[in-house]
């Protein structure tokens, strides 16, 4: 039982620590000789080496209760991760200049997320979720130790500070910061929640309303070796905040004769990721309700032409198989063209409002809403009416009042709802006059 719960406060004190710290003592007089003495401690790299190293990314996420609890969007936390991995390998030339480098991103769960690599000629980028790689000239660049250059910028600080801390991942480090600057124009800083929110700004610091800043450096309190570095900001209150980190394990030094550099510098890219633009198959433009009947596989549901005040004036469908289309074009926007669900789009009499409608299979439809990221900042449970049937659906509601979102269970059929320009209760109401197009 001690036992438990000592693993209970010390997890604890970690993800207090990380979103909200008080500043302990300080000890502000040896933070530039502890630095000083820091350097000395790195062991250098010499020419015909290659150095391995990984980090762990730490970035603040916003706070857990302003995600909408709707299951139709691209969760939060693969929107903004609060930690990625990143392993660098840099090759060192007899003449002391990195004669080729290679970087690879990756998620918590070890998906490739990007591969960056410069051959001493070309740099190519890669980034495997969008499918996507592009390429352009690269220059060598004399070698610099990350760590030795993080250290001695430090040390060009008028003032320093050193104190017993804790790590994003609860360990004890001693930290060195730098000066604290006042923020007092900083177009992150004047952010609203809701603008942080829907422009999906990193690391997120809305809700903080910060004051002040510094960069810190970490170090082993055993050896004095630099075991990481981020950016902290102080609220009103004096609460300091870690908004992002740099964590990194021990650099290991690789002898060429010892591995293989081929191997190392070595990227496997499809050649379509070159290409330089990607386009979606074409819908087919449907003129009438009955070949929408004949294409469609499942329950469509249409206004019905006597409703004299709005006109359909686009239907569009992919009789395609739901295509394997790069993450960047993933999304309800283009489901119809990705041949996922059949697209409508209505306007009324003066063209000042309109309805944008897809609707699909369900399991097709829930994986293109999972892809869309959400442009509202709020959902609610609701029923609402087709063709006198009651489904439950979703409200999806952001900053304009004038546009309203929908998601509606209908059986094996989901219809998304996209309103502009007409007031909530009318969209309900149009929705409620929605019939079923017979299969």
């Amino acid at each position: 039982m001690g036992m438990a719960i000592l693993a209970f406060l010390t997890l604890s004190c970690v993800a207090f620590y990380f979103s909200f710290f008080r500043i302990p003592a300080v000890q502000a007089n040896d933070g530039r000789e502890f630095l000083q003495a820091a350097l000395q401690q790195i062991e250098e790299v010499k020419p015909g080496q290659i150095l391995h190293s990984s980090y762990t990314l730490y970035r603040r996420t916003p706070p857990a209760d302003l995600e909408p609890i709707d299951p139709y969007h691209l969760p939060y936390h693969q929107i903004w991760p609060d930690k990625e991995y990143e392993d660098t390998w840099l090759e060192i030339s007899e003449a002391g200049k990195v004669s080729r480098w290679r970087t690879q991103l990756r998620s918590t769960d070890g998906e490739l997320l990007q591969d960056l690599m410069f051959d001493g000629v070309v740099e190519t980028d890669y980034f495997p979720k969008d499918g996507r790689a592009v390429q352009f000239p690269g220059e060598s660049a004399d070698f610099r130790d990350e760590r030795v250059a993080l250290i001695q910028n430090f040390l060009q600080h008028s003032h320093l500070s050193r104190r017993e801390n804790l790590s994003p991942d609860g360990n004890p480090v001693l930290s060195v910061y730098g000066e604290s600057v006042a923020i007092q124009f900083s177009a992150q800083r004047e952010l609203s929640i809701a603008e942080a929110l829907l422009s999906f700004s990193r690391p997120f610091i809305a809700d903080l309303k910060p004051v002040s800043t510094t960069n810190r450096i970490d170090f082993d309190p055993a050896t004095h070796l630099p075991v990481g570095t981020g950016q902290s900001v102080w609220d009103s209150s004096g609460a300091e905040h870690v908004i992002s980190y740099r964590a990194f394990s021990q650099p290991i030094i690789l002898s060429v004769t010892n591995v293989d550099p081929k191997a190392i510098f070595r990227q496997e890219i499809p050649t379509e990721a070159f290409q330089d633009a990607f386009s979606l198959p074409a819908a087919t433009q449907l003129t009438t309700l009955e070949q929408l009947a004949q294409l469609a596989r499942y329950p469509v549901y249409v206004l019905p032409e006597s409703m004299l005040d709005w006109k359909l004036v686009l239907a569009t469908f992919n009789p395609s198989t739901h295509s394997s289309a790069p993450a960047f074009l993933q999304g309800i926007d283009l489901a119809a063209s990705s041949g996922v669900g059949v697209q409508t789009i209505y306007t009324n009499h003066d063209n000042s409002a309109n309805l944008f409608i897809v609707q699909g299979p369900t399991a097709d439809m829930n994986h293109v809403l999972r892809q869309t990221m959400p442009t509202w900042l709020m959902s609610e449970r609701i029923q609402l009416l087709l063709d006198d049937e009651q489904f439950s659906a979703w409200a999806l509601i952001g900053q304009e009042s004038s546009r309203m979102r929908y998601v509606i269970e209908a059986g094996d059929t989901i219809v998304y709802v996209d309103s502009r320009g007409i007031p909530a209760k009318q969209v309900i109401e149009l929705l409620s006059r929605f019939t079923k197009v017979q299969q």
